[in-house]
């Protein structure tokens, strides 16, 4: 089959071709293309305007609650395959608490239009109340806001590498999920500062909050408020796996009078005694501590399927975690913003 040339397709276009007969199918079927074509861009450009004003309503709301929030100006793409709005620069900042990232892909795309995907790109710089900054990056890192649902998120990311004031940390993959309450996560293949030897193969939890945050512009302002409220943070599962040491909780959290962590919870644990050891050697806890902590937990342990476990209940109050009146280890204490 030959196919007709430029002058011959405007030919059939005008209406003036030598074989009306046979071009005319051609000639409908080009007008049909450039119509497909101009709806397609036509509906490209709808899309991309509708998520650049849900964007600028989603920086209304943070705003509204008590958040700082700076963006460079949003740029259109994507075309044709999907509809893209990439935000250059996007920080939010609480009085303490911020993020900052390079840019964020906005995306819809045909397959899914339901789905708003979000994807950070580049460096993003994390900093929580008196904590040095936490500098991230990864390979890929996606999240999934249905628009019917906007207040809940599934967040995936591979090969992610944060870059902390203790050293490197590197987690191969990470799942997580974010409702208007609660918070789930899993991450494998995790290596901390110090080398393989730190290589946690699994970590993973399932949270929920009993109260809101309030919307403050100080962060520590809203933990007040928060914890006035009778604010209680349930860990509902927990779990590590961390060369020979398993572990498997829960337990619940709360702010004191100085804003900080009081908590409680049961651990049952597998292979302890290595994990003991090793937070020892690295100073986390004394060696006199860690002894102390190796005897009780061979007097509570009781056979099981490929060894021994012992269910230990955890108390941390005043910066101290404590095993019943067994001091295990200090925490630094938390360094909340002037509200």
């Amino acid at each position: 089959m030959k196919w007709p040339t430029p002058a011959a397709l405007a030919a059939v276009w005008s209406g003036h071709d030598r074989c009306p007969r046979t071009m005319r199918p051609m000639r409908l079927l080009l007008g049909v293309a450039l119509l497909l074509l101009a709806a397609h861009g036509a509906a490209w450009l709808w899309v991309t305007r509708q998520i650049d004003t849900g964007f600028t309503q989603w920086m209304d709301a943070m705003r509204a609650q008590g958040w700082t929030v700076a963006a460079g100006s949003p740029v259109r793409g994507g075309w044709p395959l999907t509809a893209d709005l990439v935000v250059p620069a996007l920080s939010l900042d609480s009085g303490g608490l911020s993020w900052t990232g390079d840019a964020v892909r906005l995306r819809i795309a045909p397959l899914a239009p339901g789905v708003l995907q979000v994807q950070p790109e580049g460096v993003q710089r994390l900093r929580g109340p008196g904590m040095p900054e936490i500098r991230v990056e990864a390979d890929a890192m996606l999240g999934l806001v249905p628009l019917d649902a906007p207040e809940t998120a599934d967040l995936s990311a591979v090969g992610v590498r944060a870059a902390t004031a203790w050293g490197d940390v590197t987690v191969a993959a990470l799942s997580g999920r974010i409702g208007p309450l609660s918070a789930a996560a899993d991450a494998r293949g995790i290596v901390l500062p110090g080398g393989p030897g730190r290589a946690v193969t699994e970590a993973s939890f399932d949270a929920v909050l009993s109260h809101p945050i309030p919307p403050r512009r100080s962060i520590t302002r809203r933990a007040a408020l928060w914890r006035d409220a009778g604010g209680v943070l349930t860990v509902r599962q927990a779990a590590l796996r961390w060369g020979e040491l398993s572990v498997d909780g829960s337990g619940t959290g709360r702010l004191d009078e100085a804003l900080q962590p009081r908590a409680e919870a049961m651990l049952r644990l597998a292979g302890h005694a290595t994990a003991l050891d090793a937070l020892s050697h690295a100073g986390v806890m004394t060696a006199g501590g860690a002894m102390a902590a190796k005897a009780v937990l061979g007097l509570m342990s009781r056979p099981a399927a490929g060894g021994t476990v012992v269910d230990v209940p955890l108390v941390l109050q005043d910066g101290v975690v404590r095993m019943g009146q067994i001091p295990l280890l200090r925490l630094p204490p938390l360094s909340w913003p002037a509200p």
